[in-house]
């Protein structure tokens, strides 16, 4: 059967020719994949009929037995280019999934660097609330002798009084003050742990950044300009886009309080400067 030979190696010329085409064209994407399949799978309903065609008329007192040894020529190919396009459509599949998870990685890295930043933000807010506090218990002895100053007797022990009563309220809040400092300080150090664990996933670059955020964070007095700068770079290495960290509100008297202990960071400082003073 001289001419069904032929036609073999026609056919087998037809899609070797075929496969060198579409080696050379294989998808980057599974978007690009289902339309790369769909169109092998048209070309293989393509050279079936064709097939058929060409062994009715190409082929001399051919037969069916004869037939079926070029379908099974033809089909052995198609049946291991097949293997191949399911194991590109797998390497696909994985890519995007390894590309999908680090996404959310990098998303959930951002947001605990947002919930620390907070936490450092409200942190700030209560250190500058107990600067004004503590300073108000060491200036009970100077506002008690300014009630001095009124001729009244009854007025004067009027004033001494509401000063011992402000000093007290003053100490009792420095007293919750401090214990919510200390309860977000232990918050914010397991918060610092996550995310250098999830920056460790990215490389010492992303981890060195993410302790640099931290140190800014941990050291924001009224502007979040460093912090945000930092929070920027991590975006963009973990996520490709720039991101900027939100504006967290504050009343008129708390960013009152900010400015006025911008240059504090410690209840130290407010003794010192109160020593010098007096």
């Amino acid at each position: 059967m001289k001419e069904v030979d032929n036609l073999i190696k026609q056919i087998s010329l037809v899609l070797m020719e075929a496969s060198l085409l579409m080696d050379k064209n294989k998808p980057k994407t599974m978007e690009e994949f289902g339309t790369w399949f769909k169109r092998t799978t048209l070309a293989y309903v393509a050279l079936i009929f064709v097939l058929v065609l060409s062994y009715g008329y190409l082929v001399k007192g051919g037969s069916w037995g004869s037939l079926s040894d070029v379908v099974i020529a033809v089909f052995t190919i198609l049946i291991a280019y097949t293997t191949n396009l399911i194991l590109i459509a797998a390497w696909l599949a994985s890519n995007d999934w390894n590309k999908e998870k680090k996404y959310e990685l990098g998303l959930s890295l951002l947001s605990n660097l947002v919930s620390f930043y907070a936490l450092c933000w409200e942190l700030r807010v209560l250190r500058v609330r107990s600067f004004h506090e503590y300073k108000w218990i060491l200036m009970e002895d100077k506002e008690i002798e300014s009630c001095s100053i009124l001729q009244d007797d009854d007025a004067t022990n009027e004033c001494i009084k509401n000063v011992k009563i402000a000093v007290k309220d003053s100490k009792e809040e420095l007293m919750i003050i401090k214990r919510k400092i200390k309860e977000l300080e232990s918050r914010a150090e397991k918060l610092h742990g996550n995310c250098l664990l999830e920056a460790s996933i990215y490389g010492n670059d992303i981890v060195e950044k993410v302790d640099e955020f931290v140190k800014q964070s941990k050291n924001i007095k009224t502007s979040n300009k460093g912090a945000n700068t930092s929070f920027n770079d991590i975006a963009k290495l973990v996520l490709h886009s720039p991101r900027n960290l939100p504006n967290l509100p504050s009343d008129k008297e708390t960013l009152a309080l900010l400015n006025d202990y911008s240059n504090y960071s410690h209840l130290d400082e407010i003794d010192m400067e109160f020593a010098d003073e007096h």
